[in-house]
C-alpha cells in the first residue's frame, strides 16, 4: 500500500509488477490494488492519459473471475465515477442507475457479511455529489462519519459547498468531542 502514496514513478513501476502476474494466478486483492494503482496515476499526472479506462477493464475483468466480489463491485463504481468527470474517457458509461446500483447491491453484501468500511459510503456519496444529488450525498456522508470520524472532513467540504456554515461548526464541535474521547479511551488503555 505504500504504492498508493509513492510517486509517479513508483506507482507505473507497481502496476508493471502486476502486469507481470498471470491473469489466471491474480487474487482479487492483486486486481483492487492495479485497479486503484492506475486510478492514482491518473489522479496525480493529467499527461499519464487516461488510465480511468484502463481502471474499468481492470476491475470488470477481476468482476468476471470474482463476481461476488463487493470490493469490486466498489472499484468499478469508482472507475466509472472518475471516466464521468474525465474528458479524455471515450468508453460508453453505464446508466447512473446502474453506477448507483453496484455501489448499494456491494454495501449490502458487505453489510450482511458485517465488514462495514467508512469509504464505501463516501465514495458513493462522492458519486451522489458528482450527479448534483446533495441530499442523497449527505445521507451517505453522515452514514460514514457514523463509522469513521475522519469521513468528517469530506463531509465538512460537501456542507461548506452547500453553505451549511453553522452545521459544519456543529459537526466540527460533534467531531472534536469524538476525538478527544477516543484519545481519552486510548490513553486509558496505556
Amino acid at each position: 500500500l505504500s504504492y498508493l502514496t509513492g510517486n509517479n514513478e513508483e506507482l507505473k513501476s507497481a502496476v508493471n509488477d502486476l502486469d507481470k502476474i498471470n491473469d489466471a494466478d491474480k487474487t482479487m486483492d492483486d486486481v483492487l490494488l492495479k485497479g486503484y494503482l492506475v486510478i492514482k496515476l491518473t489522479d496525480n499526472n493529467e499527461d499519464y492519459g487516461n488510465e480511468n479506462e484502463k481502471a474499468v477493464d481492470i476491475f470488470s475483468l477481476g468482476l468476471k473471475k470474482y463476481p461476488s466480489a463487493p470490493d469490486l463491485q466498489i472499484g468499478l463504481a469508482n472507475a466509472y465515477k472518475y471516466c464521468t468527470n474525465d474528458a479524455q474517457c471515450s468508453i460508453q458509461l453505464p446508466p447512473d442507475e446502474e453506477i448507483e446500483q453496484l455501489y448499494k447491491k456491494a454495501i449490502d453484501a458487505k453489510e450482511k457479511a458485517k465488514i462495514i468500511y467508512w469509504r464505501d459510503y463516501d465514495d458513493l456519496s462522492e458519486f451522489y455529489i458528482y450527479k448534483n444529488k446533495y441530499i442523497e450525498a449527505v445521507l451517505e456522508s453522515e452514514k460514514a462519519v457514523s463509522l469513521s470520524v475522519i469521513a468528517f472532513i469530506p463531509q465538512a467540504e460537501l456542507l461548506v459547498k452547500l453553505g451549511c456554515d453553522e452545521v459544519v461548526e456543529k459537526k466540527y464541535r460533534e467531531f472534536k468531542s469524538r476525538v478527544q474521547e477516543l484519545n481519552s479511551i486510548k490513553n486509558l488503555s496505556m
